[in-house]
């Protein structure tokens, strides 16, 4: 029985190694003969890494830009490629430091290639990357081009009501994600991760979204969850962020369950129209 056992578990580690290196961060290069660029392409809160795309998967984003003539470069942040612990014991630092040291590595190749460098950003891995471009580092953070999907940028106040759980909780308490169960990197995110995500909004608008106004295009359902469009135009406004423009859109038609307005992140989250609408917006919009 315990010979049995053995050789269960030499079976499975090599299944779990596989799931974690599955979400670490990635890069990869086109098969065209002229690359266009290299395309920085960053997940949301608690969303697998691997669901922004791989080379393979039919119907991804990373699919998408690679075989546009991008190279792709795909982040994962602190709490989304490990154990259920980091996700528990993340901080703004962690999140920041991975976000700038890939973006280096990145930049480093775009430099060496002498090829633009574009952010594509969904809801947390869109707000640190804004949040990062304004923060004093030792190599500026900058974009030609960036792509949102529902940016965490103009949360809603209901959203952030998950904090009225403090008296009852503490940083370490997992809120159970209510998003589909195939995407997430762990079973909820942290009210640690929620306060980080709450503080950098803040601090994006202490900021005034100073070095923010690249040419932008966001991707927002108008019945998202977390982000509010109105609100999103209001900072557009309030902020003169000039270079920004909203395609708001619907994931009516998504075949995953539960459906979740906030995800927009590939085909199976969308109908195949707006799939490819959303698709051929990118690839002009990077021309």
């Amino acid at each position: 029985m315990k010979h049995k056992y053995l050789i269960f578990l030499a079976l499975l580690i090599p299944v779990v190694n596989l799931y974690a290196e599955n979400e670490l961060p990635q890069y990869w290069e086109t098969a065209a003969s002229n690359p266009r660029g290299i395309v920085i392409v960053v997940h949301g809160l608690n969303v697998k890494p691997s669901k922004m795309g791989t080379p393979s998967a039919e119907g991804t984003l990373v699919k998408l830009l690679l075989d546009s003539g991008y190279h792709v470069y795909r982040v994962t942040l602190k709490g989304h490629s490990g154990p259920l612990e980091d996700m528990q014991s993340v901080t703004r630092s962690d999140w920041i430091h991975d976000a700038y040291y890939q973006y280096c590595r990145a930049k480093t190749i775009a430099e060496n290639g002498q090829l633009p460098l574009y952010l594509l950003g969904f809801s947390l891995g869109a707000l640190v990357y804004e949040v990062l471009m304004n923060e004093e580092t030792a190599i500026p953070v900058q974009f030609e081009k960036i792509i949102l999907f529902s940016p965490a940028v103009a949360i809603k106040p209901a959203a952030k009501t998950v904090l009225w759980l403090q008296p009852f909780t503490n940083d370490k308490s997992i809120i159970k994600s209510v998003s589909p169960e195939e995407y997430r990197a762990q079973t909820g995110a942290s009210i640690a991760a929620y306060k980080i995500v709450f503080s950098m909004e803040e601090s994006l608008c202490a900021a005034s979204f100073k070095n923010c106004n690249v040419d932008t295009i966001i991707f927002i359902d108008k019945n998202d969850e977390m982000v509010s469009a109105g609100l999103l135009r209001k900072r557009i406004n309030q902020y003169k962020l000039t270079n920004w423009r909203i395609y708001e859109t619907t994931n009516t038609g998504a075949v995953i369950r539960p459906q979740y307005h906030h995800l927009l992140i590939d085909s199976k989250c969308v109908s195949p129209s707006t799939w490819q609408y959303i698709s051929g917006t990118i690839l002009s919009f990077l021309d």
